[in-house]
């Protein structure tokens, strides 16, 4: 990480001596590690995570004159944070758990696993995390300790053994990962072993070469990070890891096991030929500044009226596919026959469309013209004449939900925002699917405060609360192009 800053030198009278220099400022990831145990001593790791130090705050009566000189000045920890928040990252924090992880051949072996969790901020993402990896595992063939560290984003899946090698398999966690390292492979399973020894090194294989019988996804796909610092769980059992590394069905099929031996048998439904997934998808997709759906168009506030409170103490727990459907989440939350019916509304477009400009949009179905398009949402609810289109996140709108409604024909309506209600740590809320509703110039909804209790515990909420709002709706607008 780099942090560069002009600095111009000047006299006590504050005449100009000389043009500006940049001064470069490297900070080793040996340095991050360093003052991360420093800082961990002695407070919580969310005080030192969140740490940020004001430029202003450094000046003094007998601070040094230039930037790069009073950052110098500051002891090694602060120095660290400082330059940390001026690149726009948060301080890394730091978990650790093991893992009691199902060989191929049946075998269990117990896999120590850290991650280092950090915050970033861009214009183009908004607020983000990034998380980096290692693993510590014992070769059940040899008795030898086998280490594995990744870079930012390198998300291990696999750990495994022959007679001859360790094996690590892992994904790249998010878009933004270079590749070419690896050669940026397609499908982006990256395959690496280590032979036995103190000066083995790890080394790439082809992902067709991998052993067949190696191919099961064995380690937690996401990181516990509710289980870790909620519950101050720090061990998972066979069963459990079993559970947590079974591929979901929300990414489309990029996460597979057994892993794919080439392009022809990954299963992901965005697969492309020339290129492995979202960063093409982005590339392709293109944005429209003047739709009513961009961060850059007005959101006039719009106030929410609560007309019933529910706090539950002790709290309620709400289980995924529970036999009762007043206590299965997925039946309180969700509304499949009606979610079915909002998308008949709507035409996915595909990116391999002979229209780029529509690559990955959604076009109205009763639209005449197959010109009026949207975009996807987190929710998006209907009736029969009207859809509305609900964000709950927005970099320029973070505490707030975005509400865009449009005819079944796809002609705009209007554009609003309103406050979340607050929520304690840990927590967040959401409109619930078979509430909502439009009546009389009226959106009713009910909105639950929640947090998801992750798949080692059975899945579902802890429902801390429950309101009935509702919220007048404005009256048409336009769109700014």
């Amino acid at each position: 990480m780099e942090v560069r800053r002009s600095v111009t030198r000047q006299s006590h009278e504050g005449q100009r001596l000389q043009p500006p220099v940049f001064e470069r400022i490297t900070i080793l990831e040996a340095d991050v590690r360093d003052w991360e145990r420093s800082a961990m001593n002695g407070q919580s790791r969310h005080r030192a995570a969140s740490t940020t130090v004001s430029m202003g705050w450094l000046r003094s009566d007998n601070a040094p004159r230039t930037l790069v000189d009073q950052i110098m000045a500051l002891p090694r920890g602060l120095l660290l944070t400082a330059l940390l928040s001026l690149s726009g990252c948060g301080v890394p924090e730091r978990e650790q758990w093991k893992e009691q992880v199902t060989l191929h051949d049946e075998r269990e072996v117990p896999v120590s696993r850290v991650a280092w969790q950090q915050w970033l901020f861009d214009d183009a993402q908004g607020q983000t995390w990034r998380y980096r990896y290692s693993i510590k595992v014992v070769n059940p063939n040899s008795g030898k300790v086998v280490r594995w560290a990744g870079r930012w984003s390198e998300r291990p899946i696999i750990v495994e053994f022959d007679q001859r090698y360790a094996y690590v398999v892992l994904l790249p966690e998010n878009c933004n990962l270079d590749m070419t390292r690896y050669g940026n492979p397609n499908p982006p399973y990256v395959v690496l072993r280590r032979a036995d020894g103190w000066f083995q090194r790890w080394h790439q294989v082809q992902l067709g070469d991998y052993p067949a019988s190696l191919r099961r996804i064995n380690l937690i796909l996401r990181y516990p990070l509710w289980e870790i610092r909620d519950r101050g769980k720090t061990y998972f059992s066979a069963d459990e890891v079993r559970r947590l590394s079974r591929p979901d069905t929300m990414d489309g099929g990029f996460k597979q096991s057994p892993i794919p031996r080439d392009w022809e048998s990954w299963n992901y439904k965005h697969k492309l030929r020339d290129g492995w997934g979202c960063a093409d998808k982005f590339r392709k997709f293109v944005p429209d500044p003047g739709h009513p759906q961009s961060s850059v168009q007005p959101s006039p506030e719009v106030q929410l009226d609560v007309l019933e409170t529910r706090v539950y103490e002790p709290q309620w727990i709400a289980k995924s596919n529970a036999k009762d459907p007043s206590r299965d989440w997925n039946a309180l939350a969700f509304d499949k026959e009606r979610y079915a019916k909002c998308r008949s509304f709507l035409q996915p477009v595909g990116y391999d469309s002979d229209r780029p400009e529509l690559r990955g949009w959604l076009l109205f179905v009763k639209d005449p013209t197959g010109n009026k398009k949207a975009r996807d949402a987190a929710a998006i609810f209907c009736d029969a004449e009207s859809l509305w289109f609900v964000d709950y996140y927005q970099a320029q709108n973070p505490d707030h939900v975005i509400v865009v409604k449009f005819t079944t024909s796809g002609d705009f309506i209007y554009r609003l925002k309103f406050a979340k209600p607050d929520a304690p740590r840990g927590y967040a809320g959401n409109i619930m699917a078979p509430t909502f509703r439009s009546e009389s110039g009226f959106l009713y909804f009910e909105w639950w405060t929640h947090k998801d209790l992750g798949a080692s515990e059975g899945g579902g909420r802890q429902i801390e609360r429950s309101m009935k709002v509702r919220l007048r709706e404005p009256a048409p607008t336009k769109p700014i192009n």
